[in-house]
C-alpha cells in the first residue's frame, strides 16, 4: 500500500496490515475502545471514592451517585437555556 498523505499512514498504523477497511471493523474498534476507558475511569473514580468492591454498601454509594449525577445533570441543562436563567 503506497502512502499518500498522514491520513493514509494512520490508517495504516490503526489497522495493522489489514488489507481491506470493513464497516464492522471500522465501528467495532473504536467502541471497544471506549468501553476499555470507560472501565478504566469507573475503576480510578471508586478506587478515589473509596467504593468498596460488593456488597449492600457498594450498591447503596453507586445508585446515590448515579442521582447525584442525574440532578447534575439536569441543573447544567437548565442553566445552560433560557428557561433555567
Amino acid at each position: 500500500m503506497a502512502v499518500t498523505a498522514p491520513g493514509d499512514r494512520l490508517c495504516q498504523i490503526a489497522y495493522q496490515g489489514r488489507s481491506t477497511l470493513n464497516a464492522k471493523t471500522f465501528i467495532d474498534d473504536p467502541i471497544a475502545s471506549a468501553k476499555r476507558l470507560l472501565d478504566h475511569g469507573r475503576e480510578l473514580a471508586e478506587d478515589k471514592l473509596g467504593v468498596p468492591q460488593q456488597g449492600e454498601r457498594r450498591d447503596a454509594m453507586l445508585e446515590g451517585m448515579g442521582k447525584e449525577a442525574l440532578a447534575a445533570g439536569a441543573l447544567a441543562i437548565l442553566m445552560g437555556t433560557g428557561v433555567g436563567r
